[in-house]
């Protein structure tokens, strides 16, 4: 997908990337290793994250309960009233947490003009599966409680959290739940077989995840499921009547093949996907938002998803 980014942008772009790039590689991903206890990897990437990420200051947090999940909720100024988003963080299933990622659910409200709804899900290995996946399932349920019609509901997630997503799409679909209008999946991790050839072709140039790192975490998540089995494998399960997808990646990360392989077989079971590769970035670049021009224009391109599949506005 071309950039749609100004010239004077993309300069800026150019220019910060090797450093942000290094940035990551000397801060964060040393501390991303199975030797490091994660505790402290918890508490180390919310740290960095609080201090090295913008949270714009226009949107309004405030601390909720989506049923019994503790949750997040970001309102932008003039907020539309008729439609929500539910951000499901990411972490590999093992770190993260709504006040790690609030750049995220920050920008997406402001991107979207809509409630960003974010919850605190349970982690591994105090929580393997099926504890994560429940508790997104009962967060959409809540929203929808609140009076969010499905067709007015959009799914985002990054990373472990946008695997997460895809898992929750497949579930909601063979219990028969009405499927929210669309999902927006920023570097997912689909497949924690961790299968997709950019594990090793691209091991040297992420700046952020390693493989070894990966199979820990999603070891612990899965528990005694097979890595193939595609209740914690989305990528492998029948994709059959999911709703659009937007699907962001960057070239330089490991899960580049995990996105590539999701957007083919989706096309091939009829679900609409815009697929977009972000050249010379790395996993959730849009961490950035405030700094990298690339990263706000992941987030417009969010936004314009969302309003071809939902309703047209109505006053707020």
């Amino acid at each position: 997908m071309p950039s749609t980014l100004s010239s004077g942008a993309a300069a800026l772009d150019a220019a910060l990337r090797p450093v942000l790039a290094t940035g990551l590689r000397l801060t964060v991903k040393p501390v991303l290793d199975p030797r490091v206890p994660f505790a402290f990897q918890r508490a180390w990437t919310a740290a960095v994250a609080r201090a090295a990420t913008r949270v714009p200051r226009e949107a309004a947090l405030t601390a909720e309960r989506l049923g019994r999940i503790d949750a997040e909720r970001w309102l932008p100024p003039c907020a539309r009233a008729d439609a929500a988003l539910l951000y499901v963080h990411g972490g590999a299933f093992c770190i993260g947490s709504p006040r790690a990622n609030r750049t995220i659910g920050a920008r997406l409200a402001l991107a979207a003009r809509a409630p960003v709804y974010v919850p605190k899900y349970r982690l591994a290995p105090e929580h393997p599966y099926p504890a994560a996946l429940e508790d997104v399932l009962a967060a959409y349920d809540a929203v929808r409680a609140r009076g969010f019609a499905s067709g007015s509901i959009a799914f985002t997630g990054d990373s472990a959290g946008a695997g997460l997503v895809l898992a929750a799409l497949v579930a909601l679909r063979e219990r028969g739940t009405p499927l929210p209008a669309a999902a927006i999946l920023f570097s997912p991790l689909v497949d924690v077989s961790l299968s997709g050839a950019t594990m090793r072709v691209k091991a040297k140039d992420d700046p952020l995840l390693s493989r070894d790192w990966l199979a820990h975490c999603t070891t612990l998540y899965r528990g005694p499921l097979a890595p193939q089995d595609p209740r914690v494998s989305p990528l492998f399960a029948s994709l059959e009547g999911l709703p659009p997808l937007g699907i962001h990646v960057g070239t330089r990360e490991i899960l580049l093949d995990d996105a590539a392989r999701l957007q083919v077989r989706a096309r091939a079971a009829g679900v609409a996907v815009d697929y977009r590769r972000y050249e010379g970035l790395w996993h959730d670049f849009q961490l950035q938002a405030g700094v990298l021009p690339s990263a706000a224009e992941s987030y417009r391109a969010a936004a314009g998803l969302l309003e071809r599949y939902w309703p047209q506005p109505t006053a707020s």
